[in-house]
């Protein structure tokens, strides 16, 4: 009996001992690569800032070695590389005379711890006179060295930390919290005697016995499992489209085109977005959902571009038709909550139409300000007398489906003052519609880019795509017939070396968000260079309220890259506009609209813009004559008298505030001309 109890302590100690001693090895093998990682990206900024002064150096030197190139002074320029090697301690400057030299500079690892810098001397037509290398070690910089030297340093010490505090334990915790009090309670187990001879020790161990039978009938009976249940449930239910998305995508990385990225970041966003929102609501089952304006057409095409990958793994085709004037459309609800409806109708209409050959139509369209979503599948169909039960959420012809989907819809299209509809034919298919109130476009959304004749585009992305949809956009025959110039740059530096010193009134940036892997973004960009208001931000990203937010503050406004093939472009002629009689300035499009009409009748050339910076903007191509008509309540929380009031100190003095509100509210309103009502003043 002895030595089965040794045996069997000793056993157990060194299972434990060995746990604590791999998280011992863990804890130093996590230290020694962060010193790696931080020490490996000391050396690439060093390597790149090497290359980047080397390039200004050699930049610099270029148009004297030629010059002396030119006459076969190699002395020269032997001399002159020499005395820069003077003044950069540590590096060795040569000159090759060769023409078998690479066509750009380069700058290359010499295994272990050298590098060599080669940089072709070209004149402005592009001969090659030779070579000028430079040399060097990576150590020649001393502060890089002292620092990986400080980090080994640390390394050791909180190493030798870690063995000192943590190794006496890796006998003492196992001992003392684990085996002496088992060996206890198995030595009394075993000790018949001891039981009998001690009642109170045997009751002991039988209420132990029952306390636990009690907790664990408490946990199978508790309805926070039951909640946690739901949840997986859930759970499971919405993520499986977004990662099978991650995985197709995943697999094919590099290289990743632009389509792509966007695909694969918003699957990631949704998921994202679904365990927020089970968080919050577990958390908080009150907790209010906050609804936006949100244009529905890219939400649509987002969720669509995830979809088709699943639809293809079982041949199923998914067809999206959205008409040209409903891309702008915008309605109010919770992006993750739409995404979400959506993406289980579609999942219900797999799973109905994937034994045969499936066809599943999504379609937008508009009927008297409200916005239908129709989802209709070719699939087996619900009985008529199923359908009350279904959307209870009973499942039907779904294996193991939850059936948590159209209850989950039906709610959320009450939530945004929605309605819907759901009819189905057995063998023939079903269709759910979703009826939605259309709102206004956010103040963020560009729904037109305006473009003077004489001017110019310029597109800064880091993805060939996006320029060959700006391309498509602007054929070469639009840009002759209208002077304009069109310019794509796919990184920062050629950008700011274009746009440095350049007059920009005449100019439409078009700028991506994320430019690869650059510190910079079309944000910081238009920040940095002052063209906020000369911009549009041409992303993917329009749904994060951060971007959203910046823009605002910036003066710009957002093109979802979904938008970028359907963006209607318009040409603002100086001299059509200069012949125009009147402008109206109105956020409220209904008012707008009213006004175009009664100007149409009556004869008279109208010009409309929603957004007063969209005037002032193209405030050059108009008369100091024109008539202005402006609202009084603009929105964001601007005053038409405001705006009339910057436009007379311009010299505008034909404006004529258009308000609800009578003459008297506006006596201090001196700068403009009269106030009438909102009602057009023609007949």
């Amino acid at each position: 009996m002895t030595i089965f109890k040794a045996k069997h302590h000793v056993t157990f100690a060194c299972q434990i001992r060995h746990v604590i001693g791999t998280r011992i090895i863990f804890c130093v093998a996590l230290l020694s690569i962060a010193v790696f990682i931080s020490s490996s990206v000391d050396f690439l900024s060093a390597f790149q800032q090497t290359k980047t002064a080397l390039d200004f150096r050699a930049h610099s030197l270029s148009d004297y070695i030629v010059a002396q190139a030119l006459i076969n002074n190699t002395d020269a320029i032997k001399a002159e590389l020499e005395d820069t090697g003077k003044q950069l301690p540590g590096l060795s400057f040569s000159w090759i005379s060769t023409k078998n030299v690479p066509t750009s500079p380069e700058l290359r690892w010499i295994f272990p711890f050298h590098w060599q810098y080669d940089y072709p001397i070209s004149d402005h037509d592009g001969i090659i006179y030779g070579e000028m290398q430079v040399s060097g070690s990576y150590f020649y910089d001393h502060v890089i060295l002292e620092q990986l030297l400080i980090k080994l340093s640390l390394l050791l010490f909180f190493s030798a930390c870690i063995f000192m505090v943590l190794k006496p334990l890796n006998r003492e915790i196992p001992q003392q919290l684990f085996i002496d009090p088992i060996l206890d309670v198995l030595a009394i187990l075993r000790n018949r005697s001891t039981m009998k001879n001690n009642p109170n020790l045997a009751e002991e161990f039988q209420d132990i016995q029952d306390k636990i039978n009690e907790l664990l009938e408490e946990v199978s009976n508790h309805s926070k499992i039951i909640a946690l249940e739901k949840i997986a449930v859930q759970v499971a239910h919405d993520i499986r489209s977004p990662l099978l998305v991650l995985t197709r995508i995943l697999s094919d990385l590099t290289p990743l085109p632009e389509k792509k990225r966007i695909d694969a970041r918003h699957a990631i966003q949704r998921v994202t977005d679904i365990a927020n929102n089970l968080l919050t609501q577990y958390k908080n089952k009150d907790a209010e959902i906050m609804l936006s304006a949100e244009p529905i057409a890219m939400m649509l095409e987002s969720i669509l571009s995830e979809k088709r990958i699943q639809a293809d793994e079982l041949s199923v085709t998914i067809e999206l038709n959205i008409p040209n004037d409903a891309y702008n459309t915008f309605v109010q609800v919770d992006i993750a909550g739409f995404k979400r409806v959506i993406s289980n109708l579609l999942n219900n209409a797999i799973e109905a139409v994937r034994n045969k050959k499936g066809l599943i139509a999504i379609s937008l369209s508009k009927h008297n300000e409200k916005i239908v979503v129709s989802v209709q599948d070719n699939g087996c169909g619900i009985p008529k007398e199923k359908l009350p039960a279904v959307l209870e959420g009973e499942s039907f012809g779904k294996n193991g489906g939850s059936g948590l989907g159209l209850p989950y819809a039906v709610k959320k299209i009450s939530e945004w003052k929605g309605d819907y509809s759901l009819t189905s034919e057995i063998d023939t298919g079903t269709l759910f519609e979703i009826i939605l109130p259309e709102i206004q476009a956010a103040e963020w959304f560009a729904d037109t880019i305006q473009i003077m004749p004489g001017g110019i585009i310029v597109v800064l992305d880091d993805d060939n795509y996006i320029h060959e949809i700006w391309d498509q956009r602007f054929p070469k025959s639009f840009l002759k017939q209208h002077n304009i110039s069109l310019l794509h740059f796919n990184n920062p530096q050629d950008f700011i070396l274009f746009f440095d010193g350049r007059n920009i009134e005449n100019i439409t940036f078009l700028l991506d968000y994320k430019i690869g892997s650059s510190e910079e973004t079309g944000l910081s960009l238009a920040a940095k260079c002052n063209i906020g208001k000369y911009s549009l931000l041409v992303t993917s990203r329009y749904e994060d309220n951060e971007i959203r937010e910046s823009c605002k503050a910036l003066g710009m406004k957002i093109i979802p890259k979904y938008f970028a093939e359907h963006i209607p472009i318009f040409i603002t002629s100086k001299k059509s506009q200069a012949q125009t009689e009147v402008v109206f300035i109105d956020d409220d499009k209904t008012i707008a609209e009213i006004w175009e009409e009664s100007a149409k009748d009556a004869g008279i050339t109208l010009s409309i813009f929603h957004d007063p910076d969209d005037f002032i903007r193209l405030l050059n191509c108009f008369s100091k004559k024109t008539l202005i008509y402006i609202d009084s309540s603009l929105g964001k929380n601007l005053k038409g008298e405001d705006i009339a009031k910057i436009l007379h100190e311009k010299g505008y003095t034909n404006i004529i505030l258009a308000s609800g509100y009578p003459k008297s509210h506006f006596q201090h309103v001196t700068w403009v001309k009269d106030v009438i009502e909102k009602n057009p003043p023609w007949g």
